[in-house]
């Protein structure tokens, strides 16, 4: 990784971001980022013209989720009112979450995104301000949005159809390309022009994964695929490639009902994750691989989010694929929830949230887990601090404090990161070698171990002198023939 002597920063003046180097300034871009690992997706971009002006917009807007990096969630390593547009890759909470704090604090600019981002943003940002305002009483802090924030920052959202273009200004246009990691996700092509020099072109490759269950991925056109680029990609799973994966999921569900025929299996999930769990276990049910027993969905986010996809509200789901609920299904309303509890009947009960910190899934662990023919199925990595790391690490028969509770573990846990939607390092290599002409690759949203590997491999495959890891502590100013400085930086962070 090489670094250069900076010279070259950027100031604010009369509201026009402003080069400070001399009549030879270069076209070309500036980027940095706010966030030090995964979460707080946010990448800030300065196109420098030659004429001395200059282009502020990001790439997202997520919250950090970290609890190190929790303070960081607000504030901000640029002026608000002076970026002139958002682009947005996909509508998890870690890539949209601070958009309504951006608009609160001033960014009155239009924001970018698909359809169906779109509409996921408008849904899961509404139902998260209850959670945002809980988390915010328990740690002291003023909520970082509410309602009426969400209601502002939606009016400046505008959908694209995917794989369109739409020109933001008379230098500036950006595509959106399918990318499986998520309904409506994109993988997003900026290029940026300027009269008599060679466009700047710049993939975005957002939380990235090359398929998705429920519709197909296309590679980027041959003709995008050719152009001199410089490339964002993830490396959250860098470590790993897709063959060591363990698709256990079905085999453990097979395996309990073996050993439980009347058994119960409660599966927490994410709810954006809910129609994948739902369509598997339909399918499984389908194959003959398990009895067709009763599946509820519960939790209003979870089931919300499924009925919208079963009734293709999505453009991106071809109308096919959304025939995918079994023939026993049903939506539990809180109401009747406590019936699942002491119910002898073999039944699947999938219920958020994922972490099994929050959510309906709570009131299954608190009375349910001291059940032997019970079996709770994770279908996400058990991250330090919450709920799941805390049944990841507890021996059977071992007490629990589960949201206050003392409960004696006696269900079965299981954990499978198979639903994950980030591509493995075979697929992140695939698509970097996919372009006949990189000029400069810079990997983001991962710990520093991946990025590395991402990096290192970047370095070894393709045909580019250096490899930008990006973070708070590191800028990179790029042109249209790759890596012209970088530098190590300290934020003066805008409150």
């Amino acid at each position: 990784i090489n670094l250069f002597p900076y010279i070259m920063k950027s100031n604010l003046k009369g509201g026009i971001y402003m080069c400070d180097r001399s009549i030879d300034c270069p076209f070309c871009v500036e980027y940095t980022s706010a966030s030090p690992e995964v979460t707080g997706s946010c990448i800030q971009c300065i196109v420098h013209y030659p004429n001395h002006t200059s282009t502020l917009f990001a790439v997202d807007c997520g919250t950090f989720q970290e609890r190190e990096y929790d303070n960081l969630n607000y504030c901000f390593s640029f002026e608000p009112k002076e970026l002139e547009f958002l682009l947005v890759t996909h509508a998890h909470i870690d890539h949209i979450g601070r958009i309504p704090f951006l608009v609160k604090k001033g960014f009155s600019g239009p924001i970018y995104c698909t359809n169906d981002t779109k509409q996921i943003m408008d849904f899961s940002l509404r139902n998260s301000v209850h959670i945002v305002k809980s988390n915010a009483g328990k740690k002291g802090y003023e909520p970082l949005f509410v309602s009426e924030d969400v209601a502002n920052a939606m009016l400046q959202v505008r959908g694209i159809p995917i794989n369109s273009f739409v020109k933001i200004d008379d230098h500036i246009r950006a595509y959106f390309f399918t990318n499986g990691h998520l309904i409506g996700a994109a993988t997003i092509l900026v290029q940026i022009f300027y009269e008599n020099l060679q466009p700047i072109n710049i993939i975005f490759g957002g939380d990235y994964n090359d398929r998705n269950m429920f519709f197909d991925v296309s590679k980027l056109p041959e003709e995008i695929r050719k152009l001199p680029v410089t490339i964002f990609t993830e490396a959250t799973y860098g470590y790993m490639n897709s063959d060591e994966v363990d698709y256990c999921f079905e085999d453990n569900l097979v395996q309990f009902y073996k050993e439980h025929p009347d058994g119960i299996v409660v599966i927490p999930t994410f709810a954006l994750r809910t129609h994948e769990i739902v369509k598997t276990v339909s399918s499984m049910q389908q194959c003959g691989l398990i009895n067709p027993f009763t599946v509820y969905v519960d939790g209003k986010m979870s089931s919300t989010f499924n009925q919208m996809v079963a009734s293709g509200a999505f453009e991106s789901i071809p109308k096919d694929n959304i025939g995918f609920l079994p023939r026993k299904f049903k939506y539990l309303r809180k109401e009747i929830r406590a019936n699942r509890y002491t119910s002898t009947s073999p039944q699947i009960i999938i219920a958020s949230s994922g972490t099994g910190s929050y959510g309906p899934i709570v009131n299954y662990l608190q009375n349910m887990f001291n059940r032997e023919d019970v079996l709770f199925h994770f279908t996400g990595y058990p991250v330090p601090g919450t709920v799941a790391r805390k049944l990841y690490d507890a021996e059977d028969e071992a007490y629990v404090n589960i949201a206050g509770l003392c409960v004696k573990k006696k269900a079965t846990v299981k954990f499978t990161s198979q639903f994950s939607a980030h591509a493995k390092q075979d697929q992140i290599m695939n698509f970097l070698t996919s372009f006949e002409n990189p000029v400069f690759v810079i990997v983001t949203h991962g710990n520093q171990n991946p990025k590395a590997i991402i990096a290192e491999q970047a370095l070894n495959k393709l045909n580019i002198p250096n490899v930008g890891i990006l973070s708070n502590e590191v800028r990179f100013l790029v042109g249209s023939d790759g890596l012209i400085e970088a530098s190590s930086t300290e934020y003066d962070s805008t409150f």
